[in-house]
């Protein structure tokens, strides 16, 4: 006799991985989960037989009625006809589900506080009962892999707003995960909900933020504090270049260098090594020995550093007469005169930022980039959350910028003698920006290379990686298979749906499919951080979206403008008129003369 939880009974052929169910209930809907009550007979590895309860995922529901067939309902309309006018029955109407097997437990262990899942290696016999799990057997089932598991909150099922859903804190961070939703699909308020959760613990976050998305945390980082009720700071750096000493000047104009044109050939590069290491560059640079191997360096100092270089290449490609070294010394001349101009765009634009922010507001109070070498604790510290804002920049600079950032903390991560800092995540917005796809894109993203390691190695030294797109197949594949956990929000793009798909393990056709459907903030979330795939609503934290410079109000700014040009059109006018009176005046005096 079935109970009140049952919703149906499994039809048709059944295996270890999915089976369907007839639906007896409107009980169930997609993405539900599932379970139904199997006998598992003994074998030579269990010589006894065993009561399971077998979970799954409801991936799709389809209505059927055999009794109208297609060929009728084509004739019916065709002919506009009323059914209940035919001979025509609907009373044989029916909802088949298919469902995706999770896993099997034991059923004495539903008594416990965890659920844990093993694989199914039996299939699920025909006309067994499926039923819908109460809330305590869901929770039970949904909770952390260990018993101290540190979790976030994400959000509730779609289907069941009564179950919340949480993602492994430690998962996340050392694993890695991606982000992924068009314009518009949530994927900003979703990487919000993890910052708080991560927050939550003290974890360290660097935040690469391209358009100010995420400056709002800033003007509500009251609202942000630890488990122990301890405050979250947040500082918002301006990018910029420092060094310490001239050897360190030197390293970061090599870096800066190399970084800035991917394309230089080897030949190239040695000969920029060969200039600074010569004569004249020493000379220009002063004593290394001396005041200037101690002093602070900054953005235009460096830059200076380059124009030296510039004159002292210039005056070698005058002097040289072969051609094949005259072509060397002109790629390496191009790329330190462009790397000067990005470098003066980098000035240029933290200046109109700072004046934009005080005609604007001053709340936002804005930090010069700590040297990294000397001060990366500066940068990543507990209960800190570091924003770098990258507004304004070339795709090129932001590239160069993220890249110099992540290795040089890498580096002091990975050093076995330098332990300032400790584990840290990176929260990289506009991915596909700083590790694209596209070969031409490649070779001109010097971020592409360091984000690939930190993905591949940073698991062993703590540098977890989350990159954020809405633009997927813009993404370079290899890089994005690195992360072992997905958030899929709403994408329409059928190649953004199929790249996601090639590159995840856990998605189905049908949750294919559902991508194209999700409301705002709707998600699919598979891999480590959670047990196993599932359909989710993200809960939203508005009090840490304002943001001066993420959601402008054009409508109200643009009216503001349209106010004040009419009182600009209206003095220009009385001056007009100003003038003229002036000069009939003139005139009339000349007459008189």
């Amino acid at each position: 006799m079935s109970d009140k939880n049952t919703v149906g009974v499994v039809v048709g052929n059944t295996n270890t991985d999915s089976y369907s169910f007839i639906l007896t209930s409107m009980a169930a809907s997609k993405g539900d989960l599932v379970y139904t009550e199997a006998d598992i007979p003994a074998s030579e590895s269990n010589k006894s037989a065993r009561n399971v309860f077998v979970w799954g995922r409801i991936l799709s529901i389809n209505r059927t009625n055999t009794a109208f067939p297609s060929e009728i309902a084509q004739e019916i309309a065709k002919e506009q006809i009323e059914i209940r006018e035919t001979l025509a029955s609907t009373d044989n109407e029916y909802q088949e589900a298919e469902v995706e097997i999770l896993g099997q437990c034991e059923q004495k262990n539903t008594e416990e506080e965890q659920i844990f899942l093993s694989p199914l290696n039996y299939p699920v016999m025909p006309s067994a009962q499926v039923k819908i799990p109460n809330e305590s057997l869901v929770k039970k089932l949904l909770s952390g892999t260990t018993e101290n598991e540190k979790l976030i909150k994400i959000g509730s099922l779609i289907s069941r707003r009564d179950i919340d859903i949480n993602v492994s804190a430690s998962k996340i961070v050392a694993r890695h995960m991606a982000i992924l939703a068009m314009t518009g699909g949530g994927k900003t308020v979703a990487t919000r909900r993890i910052i708080k959760g991560l927050s939550n613990f003290g974890y360290p976050m660097l935040i690469f933020d391209p358009h100010g998305d995420y400056l709002g945390l800033y003007s509500n980082r009251d609202k942000l504090k630890d488990e122990h009720g301890n405050p979250i700071d947040v500082k918002i750096f301006q990018p910029a270049l420092m060094a310490k000493g001239h050897d360190e000047v030197v390293e970061m104009m090599i870096t800066l260098f190399t970084k800035f044109d991917l394309s230089l050939s080897p030949a190239q590069t040695d000969k920029f090594y060969e200039f600074v290491e010569s004569n004249a560059a020493k000379a220009a640079f002063g004593d290394p020995a001396g005041t200037a191997a101690k002093r602070q360096y900054d953005s235009k100092d460096i830059k200076e550093h380059l124009k030296e270089f510039e004159k002292i290449i210039r005056s070698e490609l005058e002097e040289e007469d072969n051609k094949t070294i005259k072509r060397t010394i002109g790629a390496v001349l191009r790329t330190v005169k462009q790397l000067i101009r990005e470098i003066e765009l980098m000035q240029k634009t933290n200046q109109q930022l700072a004046k934009r922010l005080k005609s604007k507001d001053n709340s936002f109070e804005f930090e010069n980039m700590p040297n990294l070498i000397t001060d990366p604790e500066d940068v990543v510290r507990s209960n800190q959350i570091s924003i770098f804002y990258l507004g304004g920049f070339s795709r090129l600079l932001q590239s160069m910028i993220v890249s110099i950032v992540l290795e040089t903390l890498f580096k002091n991560r990975a050093s076995l003698d330098d332990d300032r800092i400790g584990p840290f995540a990176s929260i990289i917005e506009e991915a596909h920006n700083f590790v694209p796809g596209s070969g031409e894109e490649k070779k001109s993203t010097p971020s592409l290379l360091t984000i690939r390691k930190l993905l591949t190695e940073g698991r062993k030294f703590g540098t977890g990686v989350i990159l954020i797109s809405q633009r997927p197949n813009r993404l370079d594949e290899t890089t994005l298979a690195q992360c072992n956990s997905f958030l899929i929000l709403k994408l329409v793009n059928p190649r953004d749906q199929g790249w996601v798909q090639r590159v995840m393990e856990q998605m189905s056709d049908q949750d294919r499919e559902a991508l194209k459907a999700f409301a705002n903030g709707q998600a699919f979330i598979s891999g480590h951080a959670v047990k196993f795939p599932l359909q989710v609503k993200v809960d939203r934290d508005e009090e840490l979206e304002t943001s001066i410079m993420g959601d402008e109000d054009f409508i109200n700014e643009n009216s503001q403008h349209h106010k004040n040009s009419g009182t600009n059109i209206k003095k220009r006018d009385e001056n007009s008129e100003l003038i003229g009176s002036i000069a009939k005046s003139a005139k009339k005096a000349k007459t008189k003369l």
